[in-house]
């Protein structure tokens, strides 16, 4: 292009702040840019050839862009989900304290494989610890199949867990259970006790479901406190 097709190229009219002419390069017929255009029509109509083909190209990218855009950032918030999310039921969880409230206290309570619960009796922690879920004969029993049983590891602070005849114990307060049998409850019970002169302390703990595809286990727990 030489220099007079140049300056004969239609510009901008529009005045700037300085007293300049805006100059930006305009279609023919129209003398406002696209920038300085009153509406949408006469933006559109502003554009040069090549404007217009690089307006287009822009859109063009954006719309395939912004696809790509959204799954990584929606792949980034999932991933981001997964980290920060707390797990329910994984391998290892460990739930509150409960708190004994009263002399004759029961409860119903989950515990996953890996996991344990506490529980606070007056000055001491109870801690219920799930082992792993075994297959085995229940002792005693008139069934010989195998059935899945908890191992269960009780801490008492210093007392000596025992364990009905249909549980078999493992080591030191470690005791396998099976679930328990609805006519009798004492024979798939494990419980442990503290006796004196004035005072009577026990507590027994009996499977009530095993679930060995997730890996929980269902129990119940009862305190009974006969302080004189």
């Amino acid at each position: 292009m030489t220099d007079t097709q140049a300056a004969n190229k239609p510009s901008c009219q529009f005045v700037k702040t300085d007293g300049q002419l805006c100059k930006r390069a305009v279609e023919e017929g129209e003398d406002r840019c696209w920038q300085h255009a009153a509406d949408w029509s006469h933006k559109w109509k502003s554009l040069t050839r090549s404007q217009s083909l690089g307006f287009i190209l822009v859109v063009a990218s954006l719309v395939v862009g912004l696809p790509s855009l959204y799954f990584s950032f929606a792949g980034w918030h999932e991933g981001r989900g997964q980290k920060t999310a707390p797990a329910t039921l994984q391998s290892g969880e460990v739930a509150l304290p409960i708190e004994v409230t009263s002399d004759d206290f029961s409860k119903t309570f989950f515990v996953q494989v890996g996991g344990y619960q506490d529980f606070q009796w007056r000055s001491e922690k109870i801690r219920v610890d799930l082992k792993e879920i075994v297959k085995d004969k229940v002792p005693s029993g008139f069934d010989a199949r195998e059935v899945d049983q908890a191992a269960i590891y009780v801490d008492t602070s210093g007392g000596l867990v025992y364990g009905g005849p249909e549980t078999t114990q493992q080591s030191t307060n470690q005791f396998s259970v099976p679930v328990l049998n609805q006519n009798e409850e004492e024979p798939r019970s494990i419980y442990w006790f503290h006796i004196g002169d004035h005072y009577f302390e026990f507590c027994r703990i009996v499977v009530d479901h095993i679930d060995r595809v997730s890996g929980r286990v269902t129990m119940r727990i009862f305190f009974h406190d006969a302080n004189k």
